[in-house]
């Protein structure tokens, strides 16, 4: 008995083409292309929004803690960012 996948199976029983999202987004890679590329510091900024989040719910409880903490996320960015320019305009 020769082995089918999945899809071939749908298309075969409920006559429609199976939608695969994840694939698509893959391919396509997640339609960030013109928006986020590593070779700039906009990674930077998409990484801090990812610790904003836990920030602001540890600022209920340790507010003084949260704040010295998003002082020190800010700090970090803008070296980052600084190192990062100096990077650039040496190595071009």
């Amino acid at each position: 008995m020769a082995r089918r996948n999945l899809d071939e199976w749908i298309e075969e029983h409920d006559h429609a083409t199976p939608a695969h999202p994840v694939r698509t987004l893959w391919r396509n890679h997640f339609y960030l292309d013109g928006f986020f590329n590593t070779e700039g510091g906009m990674w930077v900024v998409l990484v801090n929004g990812l610790f904003f989040i836990p920030v602001m719910f540890a600022a209920f409880f340790y507010p003084l803690e949260a704040l010295l903490t998003a002082v020190v996320m800010l700090v970090a960015t803008f070296a980052g960012l600084k190192i990062w320019m100096n990077w650039e305009r040496n190595h071009r």
